[in-house]
This record gives structure tokens, sequence and C-alpha cells, in this order.
């Protein structure tokens, strides 16, 4: 039986650490991403086969390499970093410990995405020549939602990593490799309030436009 530590008090212990144990896991623990005592201890205990890291993406790089120092197998949600340079420095930190590492990429498990990707394969639709993908989502505008990391670009906040990494996951796993890609962003709320009702400057994307062409030629267009 694998036992699991989950760092991330929010989507770790709502989403994840029941998913984890539906699926027959033992979670041993979950721990505030922001409590560092907390995240190191829970690195360090011998009862854990797996830290998986559910913290905001500022922090990937602490508790991944946390992780992959006392020889945990790892699994770091999306975004990996905030810039390719700390992903990297992810994957660096997983080779040189010689652990299992892994992406949160869940989607390609809904059952929607399962279907569609087996008629395509299938040769049901013939050859792919475009996809055109739209996605409206009003989960930071309706309630607005309060200012956080989220909204934040220096802390690895914007929708190209909320969304956009599912949505370029599934492009590649459906339809082949990207070779070629372009891409507008916009950021339509430009300020919210935080907790305390203070308006803060956002200058993270909360949506974008990309066009991108596979292996083999076809294009797709995303617009969320």
């Amino acid at each position: 039986m694998v036992r699991v530590g989950v760092i991330g008090t929010g989507f770790g212990a709502r989403v994840v650490a029941p998913t984890y144990e539906a699926a027959g896991a033992t979670v041993v623990d979950v721990v505030s991403a922001r409590d560092d005592d907390a995240v190191h201890a829970l690195c360090g205990r011998g009862d854990v086969d797996l830290v998986s890291v559910h913290s905001p993406p500022f922090l990937h790089v602490q508790h991944v390499q946390w992780a992959c120092a006392a020889g945990h197998a790892v699994l770091c949600d999306k975004p990996f970093g905030r810039n390719a340079g700390e992903a990297e420095q992810l994957v660096a930190a997983a080779d040189a410990a010689g652990v299992i590492n892994l992406g949160n990429l869940e989607f390609r498990h809904e059952a929607a995405r399962v279907q569609a990707k087996q008629l395509i394969d299938d040769g049901a639709i013939g050859a792919v020549e475009h996809v055109q993908w739209s996605v409206q989502n009003a989960g930071s505008r309706n309630p607005l939602r309060p200012y956080g990391w989220l909204f934040d670009r220096s802390l690895g906040g914007g929708w190209v990593g909320a969304w956009g990494a599912h949505g370029v996951d599934t492009v590649r796993w459906m339809f082949g490799e990207i070779v070629d890609a372009h891409a507008r962003l916009t950021t339509a709320i430009t300020e919210r309030p935080d907790r305390d009702g203070i308006l803060r400057a956002c200058d993270a994307d909360d949506g974008f436009t990309a066009l991108l062409t596979v292996a083999g030629g076809a294009t797709v267009t995303l617009d969320t």
C-alpha cells in the first residue's frame, strides 16, 4: 500500500487526499504549504512513500527538493515552476535523487476526454486538420475571487498555468507534440480587493488565445 504525504490544505486536502484514499492509498498527513517546519517534517518521515506537492508554484522548487533529498517519490502539481528554469531544477533534483517523479495532469482521465482520444485514435472522425477549443470559466469572476498569488505573475499566477497547462497537455496527448506556438495573453480584471478589502493590482493573465501547430501539420486554436 502506498503511503502518501500531501502538501496543501486547500486543493490538496479538499480533492487530492480523498482521491488517494479512494484509490486505496494511505494518507499519512496533510500539511499547510505555508508552514515550512511542517513541510520539512513531512518530507523527512520514514513512513512516507510519495510526497504529493499541491502548494503555490513559487513554493514548488523548495518542496520538491526537500522531498527528493529525503529519497521520496514525488508528484508535483502544475505549473511545475514559475518559469522553465525552475521546472528544470525540479527535474534535476528528481534525477539526482533517482526517485520517481510525476506531474499532476489529471484531466487525461476525464471520461469525455478518454472517449474523444479513443475516437481520434480509431480514425472515427478521419484525419484531424484543425481543432477549435473555446473555454469560458467564471470561477474567479462570479463572485469576484479575492486577490492572491493566482493574480500575481511573479508568484506563478495566471490562467496559462491554472488552465492552460491542462489544455496544452490535452492537445499533446490527443493530437501530437507541439512544434510551433503563438499566443496573446489578456488581463481583463486589472485589480482585485485582497482579504482586507485593499485593492491590489493584478498583472497575471486571466485569459489567452493560442495558435498551436502539432507534428503532422494540424493546427489548434485555444481560446479561453
